[in-house]
Order: C-alpha cells, then structure tokens, then sequence
C-alpha cells in the first residue's frame, strides 16, 4: 500500500483540489495522511470532515504545533501504514492513474533493497508538461537507476514525484533544529544515496504542480537566511555527498548569504568545516556558474 502523506499549512483554500484527484484514481490502493502544520485557517476541520465520508480509500488528519513541512513529514512517516511513502503538497494533484502506476513499479522492485525508491515525473498544471530534464533513454528502456546525487550529471534536474520505502524516511529522518522552520528535501535523499541506495526513475508524469507565491519555491534566500543551522547543515550534506564541483558552488552560495548576514570567512570556515581557501576558491566558482548562466 502507498502512503500519500501531505504537510499542509494554510491551504484550506486550495487543498479540495488535491482531495477530488485522489478520488479519481483508478487504483485505491493507497491512504492519505495529511499533517496539519499549525494552520489558523479551516484546513483540519475540513480535511476531518473528509475522513468520516464514505470513501474509497482511508483519511487520516493530524494537527500538529506550526514546525515547517519537514516536521510534518517526519511525523506522517512515523504513522503510515504503507510500505511506501509519496509526499504530495496540498497545492498539487496527482494524474488519475498515479497510484495504479506506482503500485507496479513498487512491485517491480521490492526485491531489490537498494532501490530506495521509485519516481515518475513531474509536470505543469495547466499544461502537463514535464518539468525539468530527463536523459535520454535507449530502445527498449522504460527507466534508469540512478543515486540522487548523480541527477546534474545525467539530466534529472527539476523536481520529480519521488516515493520512498517507509523504513528508508523512517531510518534517514529529516533533521530539525530548534527554532527552524525549514530543511531542504534534498539532505535526506542525498544522505540514502551517500549510504549506497538508488532511485529507479521513470518518464512518465504522475504529479501536477503549480508554483504558488506563498510556497517555499519563491521565497529566494530568506529561508536559508532565517534556518542558517539547516543551511548550514545543507551545505555541509551537499560537500559531503557530491562531487568536488558540487561542493565547491554549495560553498560559494553559503559564502555569498553568510557574507550578507554580518558573518566572516573565519566563522564560514569553521561552520563547513572547511579551510579558507577552499571557501574563497568556492565563492569564486559560484559567481562563475551565474555569470555563465546569465548569457
């Protein structure tokens, strides 16, 4: 059984949509977990309201003191019943055939426990479109295995519609710091893939999204800037589980925001755990890779 867990905050306003896509799918082998991240709005009490209907599949509502949607993930992972877990955000839809689908590629690899997980596509919501790339595969291949932290190399750039093994989110948790409010998704699943675990990665789409300007996406540098620990604690990850390149713009881009918060190179260095060359050599790569992608 797939658990489709959302984080929600806020979203009563827009959340229906998701709920009707779960009500068209064409398998129900699924349940839905929705974590209420401390929303001053009717979002729980609508979502409860849900949970009594007849449905075809079970709802399960939590509300929880505001904490960011890491928090809530966690604590959605810690309740699911399913051996699979598929974060879906409560601004989004899935395609009709969405958990048919995942169903058989969870089949097709649950004998292969260094598949971590398994990922379609996601695409636009007015247009369905793919978003972000894809490599292209050869006759015959339906997919690729491939680590998360390989994706830049091969092409998956964009986000994708990752499911995860339950016990893998519940081994590899997100972190959480006092205070803070965000953690990039991106310091779990490289850490599975620093441990050795794999992603099989499918074309097809199976999630629609829009960007919305109250998401995450679009808040520039102010998450980093208000949850400095987890940043800190990105950059680090992202030294650590990729290539030198890799870490030398995760450097610079942790060099540029703590310089505009007051911070020295002597407390950049001793955060990373890096020498001073390595983050000014870093700074330098960074503002290259912008300039290149400015033309």
């Amino acid at each position: 059984m797939i658990s489709v867990i959302t984080a929600s905050y806020n979203r009563a306003y827009i959340i229906h949509e998701l709920y009707h896509s779960l009500q068209r799918q064409t398998s129900f082998n699924f349940e839905w977990i929705v974590i209420d991240d401390g929303s001053k709005d009717e979002t729980f009490s609508k979502v409860k309201e849900w949970s009594h209907e007849e449905t075809n599949f079970p709802i399960y509502v939590f509300k929880q003191e505001n904490g960011g949607k890491h928090r809530a993930v966690n604590h959605g992972v810690s309740v699911a019943n399913g051996g699979w877990c598929f974060i879906v955000d409560s601004d989004d839809m899935l395609s009709e055939d969405a958990i048919e689908t995942i169903s058989k590629w969870t089949t097709s690899v649950e004998n292969i426990p260094q598949i971590a997980a398994v990922s379609g596509q996601k695409g636009g919501v007015s247009d369905h479109k793919p978003i972000g790339g894809f490599p292209t595969l050869k006759e015959n291949q339906n997919y690729i295995d491939a680590k998360n932290t390989k994706r830049r190399k091969l092409n998956l750039l964009g986000d994708k519609a990752e499911v995860y093994r339950t016990q893998i989110l519940r081994t590899y948790p997100f972190k959480t710091f006092d205070g803070e409010n965000f953690m990039s998704e991106s310091t779990v699943w490289d850490e599975i893939a620093y441990q050795g675990y794999y992603v099989r990665w499918y074309p097809k789409v199976i999630y629609y999204c829009d960007y919305l300007s109250d998401g995450l996406t679009r808040s520039g540098d102010a998450k980093e800037k208000n949850n400095f620990q987890g940043f800190t604690y990105l950059t680090q990850q992202r030294i650590k589980c990729h290539g030198l390149l890799e870490g030398m713009i995760a450097r610079g881009y942790y060099y540029n925001v703590s310089k505009s918060m007051g911070k020295n190179i002597n407390e950049i260095s001793s955060n990373l755990g890096s020498c001073k060359f390595l983050v000014v050599l870093g700074s330098l790569v960074w503002k290259l890779k912008n300039r290149i992608y400015k033309r």
